[in-house]
């Protein structure tokens, strides 16, 4: 016979079995006589008679189950904490987000509105290079206007020059300019800046205004949108295309073909 679980002794006392490991128990290591243990066992299959050893096992399995529930609660404590954390986050950037998106559009807004003002401001005018310049400021005005006048009738012999022209030089003038300053002039509307720009290569074959050219008053954008332009032109000359010319098409610059 095997020995007790409990006192570790064998006999011919009454046992029975642990109900968690099956060993052999007398009936007086568990503290209940035969009767008690037939009437516990008939009575309900709840009640279960375990060793020593089961016994601390069950306890450190009861301790271990505690632990796992109360890591488990922590764990779901500390997780939807962190949910919490990360949607506060991610709506913080979000809006964050949105607001510089406003921003950015609120100010691309005001820079297509201050650009459309710029262009209707200077749609009337047209600026013409290459004009010599006189010392003197009375005779510099008067050589400016003849001048401009002729360059006009040059490339429009049909333009009636209004008698109330401005001429205005670009720039403050010094001895030491290298070249002339640009001469701006406001004509009635803007379509007949548009007629004297497509015109403008007939002073190439002027002997007289062969130096001197004609472009509309281009804003920052614009100037910096035409030097892009050329330079675009430059690069594909240079790489073989040819009879590319810049053209104004509807008011807006662009590289053409030349048929």
């Amino acid at each position: 016979m095997s020995p007790c679980l409990n006192c570790g002794k064998t006999g011919s006392a009454p046992t029975l079995n642990c109900d968690s490991c099956q060993g052999v128990l007398h009936f007086s290591c568990v503290g209940l006589s035969e009767n008690e243990i037939k009437l516990t066992r008939s009575k309900s299959k709840s009640i279960k008679v375990v060793c020593n050893s089961c016994n601390g096992n069950m306890a450190m399995f009861k301790n271990l189950q505690t632990m796992i529930s109360s890591l488990q609660a922590e764990f779901a404590a500390s997780l939807n904490q962190l949910k919490t954390d990360c949607e506060t986050q991610i709506n913080a950037l979000r809006e964050s987000i949105n607001n510089q998106q406003l921003q950015q559009s609120s100010q691309q807004f005001e820079d297509v509105v201050q650009e459309v003002y710029e262009r209707q401001k200077r749609g009337k005018n047209l600026i013409i290079y290459g004009v010599p310049e006189q010392e003197e400021g009375v005779q510099r005005m008067e050589s400016d206007c003849e001048v401009v006048s002729n360059v006009l009738k040059a490339v429009r012999p049909d333009f009636i020059v209004p008698q109330d022209l401005k001429v205005y030089r670009l720039g403050q003038h010094t001895r030491e300019a290298a070249h002339s300053r640009p001469i701006k002039i406001t004509l009635a509307d803007e379509s007949e800046v548009v007629k004297f720009i497509r015109n403008n290569r007939i002073l190439k074959n002027n002997a007289n205004f062969n130096n001197i050219s004609l472009a509309p008053d281009r804003t920052i954008k614009q100037r910096e949108h035409y030097k892009q332009l050329k330079r675009e032109l430059d690069n594909r000359t240079n790489n073989g295309e040819a009879n590319l010319r810049i053209r104004y098409i509807n008011g807006t610059p662009k590289i053409v073909h030349l048929n």
